[in-house]
């Protein structure tokens, strides 16, 4: 009987000792578990605050690109402005030969040969864009909005098409009529020439010549339109933009 109780009380406290460990177990994977998901919890909190830091700057510098985008736009508006005055000027001219100089006229006729385009400031973007970091913009409109500014003024065709123009159309008209006179050689190659003086008269009825004014002052109108039409959008997209940095 004896030894009963005595394997009995053996038995029991393996059994309370293998329970005392497979608490102990149970307690070790409880807080490895815990340990994991508190390790995987900071590492998301730390990807969340390293896009919001990302998605911060990427905002930041469209808005200065943006800024420069709409600094060179006044300027080439500005600038075509001026120039589509100075082609008045060369209708005017051409319809009163006789009150302006060869050399007055040749001054002003050379505006044609000035132009401007919009070269959109895209290295914010394009870097984004190949980076794949755009998509730390959460605003879905704000991304859709910023995709669409970039889509149309990186395809810019009014400008393409006005500097095509001038190289097919106008530079041949002007070399052809403008740089073969002595009032070419005496203003801008300053060497004497046995060409003979530059005939405005002549000039108002050669159809070429007015066929290539009337595409740069349309060309220069067109690009006017469109350079504003390029201002309200950049404005539009910087509010936006401010809009939703006011909200980091």
């Amino acid at each position: 009987m004896s030894n009963i109780l005595r394997n009995f009380r053996r038995l029991w406290l393996s059994e309370n000792r293998f329970s005392k460990y497979l608490a102990y177990a149970i307690g070790e994977i409880i807080l490895v578990v815990i340990g994991i998901l508190i390790a995987l919890q900071i590492n998301e909190w730390n990807a969340r605050r390293q896009h919001r830091q990302e998605e911060n700057r990427i905002l930041l510098s469209l808005k200065k690109d943006l800024i420069n985008d709409t600094l060179q736009l006044t300027y080439n508006i500005t600038t075509a402005e001026d120039r589509t005055a100075q082609i008045d000027s060369v209708y005017i001219a051409l319809g009163n030969p006789h009150q302006f100089t060869s050399g007055k006229f040749l001054q002003m006729a050379y505006t044609l040969a000035s132009s401007n385009e919009f070269n959109v400031n895209s290295g914010t973007f394009d870097e984004s864009l190949s980076s794949g970091s755009l998509k730390y913009i959460r605003n879905d409109l704000l991304r859709q909005e910023i995709f669409e500014y970039y889509r149309i003024s990186k395809l810019n065709e009014n400008d393409k098409y006005a500097t095509q123009q001038k190289f097919d159309v106008v530079f041949p008209i002007m070399f052809k009529t403008l740089s073969t006179s002595k009032d070419f050689f005496d203003q801008f190659i300053g060497h004497p020439s046995a060409f003979k003086q530059l005939d405005i008269e002549s000039l108002s009825g050669n159809i070429e010549f007015i066929a290539a004014v009337n595409q740069r002052y349309s060309s220069e109108k067109n690009q006017i339109r469109h350079w504003h039409h390029f201002i309200t959008m950049s404005k539009r997209l910087i509010f936006s933009i401010e809009t939703e940095l006011g909200k980091l």
